[in-house]
């Protein structure tokens, strides 16, 4: 079975388990023990639908966290289970911030007290043409106060893509979540983004089809690049079809010469709610190579 992750490429989701092996080993993070007794607990349900598409074609990605957890330490654990994008909805329309990956991982680590991966029984996506299962997968044990199962998709098992097709969740409820059905629209159209090449110490100009009608959800745009370890520049804007990213958070060594390897990511997505507090996500999410300037 394999289990995607549509928030983190593969890379990142080895990047995140090596950082909290490295921590465990090393005794980097100070862990606290985990208290039941007066701390309240808050718990977050989704569902995350992706169809990605990059130079190699279009791929169906499939998510589910049915998560119970303390409820300071909703951030911490967001970012160590892989969902950026629920930290980054409480950045303000049209802005741009920088992100070190593995520092949000440390601080997570030495954060979180214990995370519940709760079972939610069968689980099943039902598509325009066709459904699929999700699921569970045991989370690695590299992380002992993360306990439980992450739901994902088998390989071979995709759905297709309709844009404006309306997608389902059914749940037959396990010992802790109760049945649930829950429906969301995909977005009419893949971003269809486009990139200028980048010359060093300039704006970084980027352009895309606006859709037909007015998205709710702002577009989310992330730079990565690892010429000197991974990070991020992380935009969230709205859906309009163009904005450019300040020089100043670009980073510096992009040169070719210099082997830096970076990508352009753009999300458009509609959500739904879920069991009442949790939520279903679809989400068309476009990868390009950035382009140099020579």
């Amino acid at each position: 079975m394999r289990y995607a992750l549509p928030d983190l490429s593969l890379r990142e989701l080895l990047r995140t388990l090596l950082a909290a092996t490295a921590c465990l080993i090393l005794g980097c993070a100070d862990h606290p023990t985990a208290q039941d007794g007066g701390e309240p607990l808050a718990s977050y349900l989704r569902v995350a639908l992706t169809f990605t598409r990059d130079l190699a074609g279009t791929r169906f990605d499939a998510q589910g966290h049915f998560v119970r957890y303390r409820t300071a330490e909703r951030e911490p654990v967001a970012a160590l289970l892989g969902l950026p994008q629920q930290i980054d909805r409480t950045q303000p329309i049209d802005t741009c911030r920088w992100v070190d990956g593995a520092g949000t991982i440390e601080r997570a680590l030495q954060t979180i007290s214990r995370v519940e991966l709760l079972d939610a029984g069968r689980l099943v996506v039902k598509g325009p043409e066709e459904a699929t299962l999700l699921h569970p997968w045991h989370y690695p044990e590299l992380t002992p106060f993360v306990t439980g199962v992450v739901y994902g998709v088998e390989e071979g098992r995709a759905l297709a893509l309709g844009g404006g097709a309306r997608y389902e969740v059914v749940s037959e409820g396990g010992e802790e979540i109760t049945p649930f059905v829950a429906q969301a629209t995909a977005p009419q159209a893949f971003p269809s983004l486009i990139v200028a090449p980048y010359r060093v110490g300039s704006d970084l100009e980027l352009s895309w089809s606006a859709p037909r009608q007015e998205e709710t959800e702002p577009l989310q745009l992330t730079l990565t690049w690892s010429a000197r370890g991974a990070r991020e520049v992380r935009c969230r804007v709205r859906d309009r079809g163009a904005f450019h990213i300040p020089a100043a958070l670009v980073p510096t060594g992009m040169e070719p010469t210099r082997g830096a390897n970076a990508e352009m990511t753009a999300i458009r997505v509609r959500r739904a709610p879920l069991a009442g507090s949790g939520e279903l996500e679809i989400g068309l999410r476009e990868v390009l190579p950035l382009p140099l300037a020579e």
